[in-house]
């Protein structure tokens, strides 16, 4: 049989149902592209390159090899442009206009259940019928051409077959399809209790969400592959495309991804990522040991590193000839988060073998200060603000959210993936200052917050089995802070070290009752520290003093 071929999907209910809307809430998008940036579509161990106006160009397996390129006719002439939306979370969706003939919707899904994109047609028209001729070739020019005739209103479903494909089995599961799809664990729509969602001034960032798709889309599972523990086995993991051909990460680059999985709660994505890079034969040793000791106090679990312990000591063993990423902490600091996460295993010699070996360390020439690279900046004179503090914690400095370019934007090519991971840090890491130890339920979050910042509300912040959300608002003098637990069978503890930018605190009330507080701040900023358990919800108010202001220095223009 020859592959790649197009064949139609004999069914009263392809992707979006008989009578559901061609909307988002189908699970596949209808937003208007931001830019017409190609970009990339994941599902089956697949990528797609789709252009939001051209559809569908080109099939890869695994970001190495061509599969397929597909052209789709009418009247003999390639298609007319259409208007799409970005491409994400394994779907894509355009609108042609056929002139007299009327519109034509295009909605297309590469799912997680098998090798085989899908392709939904609709012909919006009163004039009748019309004929598309697809063209698929395959990369050693093999292919075939298919006609389908598309009548008015009538939804028809089309499938790209490749050799990988099962044919029997994509036409059995397209029924429950669209639904199956909306539950995949790691193409979860990050609306409100689904992960990370940020809210500034009272407008949702849509960076942070295009950031979070972004991140979700960069694992490439094929269904074909055995799975371990949930986890398919040689999963690899998409940095962006450059000039159109898909590249993958690096193990670098995998360990920045296993961060921004872990700050946005996607936390199969975090397992992924553990998996894969303890199966790179020569993983970078600084940055892995700083992702399985960030992996342990974010999931509460450090039982999942245990299995590793024998190519831990070995990351270790050979750390001391390896020079300090940007992006990561000091070997010295790093072997401390990882010897604190591990604690709780009660493995003291291990535990003491890693301290030693920090100590070993920390003795030697103290590391310049770092600052996490920006890859892709914002637009200039929009975003600029004061250095960030250096904490004095050995911690990188993590850049503003605001200096960078909107994840979306063109250029960022096969940087985009670690871009959007660098942006999610930012913001959890940096911005709100969250430092988590969920073995023990702990939680310490310093938001520091910026001039003309009335309102700001972060949802989704997973630390172990608890969700917390951090709401603020600013009215003349007074900022509020409200904490809140969502979910978690026990309250957190939490370390509240908020700064805000005034020069003098007159009063802190707590749940109403007045609180005597330090104030703790520098810089032209104030800041107070307080601790309790997140039972009840809590409201923290900050009385600014008289003639406190806010500090000199560049606004952020929001």
């Amino acid at each position: 049989m020859t592959f790649p071929r197009i064949v139609l999907l004999e069914t009263r209910d392809p992707l979006s149902g008989p009578s559901e809307p061609h909307t988002q809430a189908s699970g596949l998008s209808s937003e208007p592209a931001r830019d017409p940036t190609i970009g990339p579509v994941t599902g089956g161990g697949l990528v797609g390159v789709v252009d939001p106006r051209r559809g569908l160009r080109s099939v890869w397996r695994d970001a190495r090899e061509s599969l397929a390129k597909l052209e789709i006719l009418h009247d003999g002439a390639p298609l007319p442009h259409g208007t799409g939306a970005r491409p994400h979370s394994g779907t894509w969706t355009r609108r042609i206009r056929l002139g007299a003939e009327g519109i034509l919707q295009e909605r297309g899904l590469f799912p997680d259940v098998t090798a085989a994109p899908v392709i939904e047609w609709t012909l919006r028209s009163s004039v009748g019928p019309i004929n598309l001729t697809f063209r698929a070739e395959g990369s050693a020019g093999t292919g075939n051409e298919t006609t389908l005739s598309l009548q008015p209103d009538r939804p028809t479903a089309t499938a790209l077959l490749l050799p990988d494909s099962d044919e029997s089995r994509i036409r059995s599961l397209l029924r429950p399809l669209a639904a199956r799809e909306m539950q995949r664990m790691r193409r979860s729509d990050p609306g409100p209790g689904n992960g990370l969602r940020v809210l500034l001034n009272g407008a949702t960032r849509d960076d942070v969400e295009a950031a979070v798709r972004l991140v979700d889309d960069a694992a490439l599972h094929d269904p074909n592959r055995s799975t371990t523990g949930g986890r398919a086995e040689g999963s690899r993991f998409l940095a962006g495309l450059r000039d159109g051909v898909p590249r993958l990460l690096d193990a670098g680059g995998l360990v920045e991804l296993g961060l921004a999985a872990l700050v946005s709660g996607r936390r199969p994505l975090a397992l992924d990522v553990l998996g894969s890079l303890m199966e790179t034969p020569d993983p970078p040793k600084l940055p892995s040991l700083f992702f399985l000791g960030r992996y342990a106090l974010w999931t509460g679990d450090p039982h999942a590193l245990a299995p590793f312990s024998a190519r831990i000591q070995l990351l270790i063993e050979n750390l001391w000839q390896e020079r300090v990423p940007a992006a990561f902490l000091p070997g010295s600091r790093a072997l401390e988060v990882l010897s604190e996460a591990l604690e709780p295993l009660g493995a003291v010699e291990w535990v003491s073998r890693i301290g030693a070996a920090a100590s070993k360390l920390r003795a030697g020439p103290k590391p310049s200060r770092r600052s996490l690279p920006v890859l892709g900046a914002a637009p200039l004179g929009r975003e600029a603000e004061s250095e960030p503090d250096d904490t004095g914690d050995d911690e990188p400095v993590l850049p503003s959210p605001h200096t960078f370019a909107h994840p979306d934007a063109a250029g960022l090519g096969a940087r985009r993936t670690l871009h959007s991971a660098r942006l999610l840090r930012s913001w959890v890491e940096g911005t709100l200052g969250a430092r988590p130890d969920g073995a023990y339920g702990r939680l310490r979050l310093a938001p520091e917050l910026a001039p003309r910042w009335n309102t700001l509300r972060v949802e989704g912040l997973q630390v172990a089995d608890a969700t917390v959300e951090v709401g603020y608002r600013r009215l003349g003098t007074e900022h509020t802070f409200s904490l809140r637990q969502t979910t978690g069978r026990v309250p957190l503890n939490l370390v509240f070290e908020p700064r805000l930018p005034i020069r003098g605190i007159a009063s802190v009330r707590i749940e109403g009752d007045a609180a005597e507080m330090e104030d703790s701040g520098d810089r032209g900023f104030s800041s107070i520290r307080c601790q309790f358990p997140l039972d009840p919800d809590r409201e923290v108010i900050i009385v600014a003093a008289a003639g406190a202001g806010e500090p000199e220095g560049p606004l952020d223009h929001e």
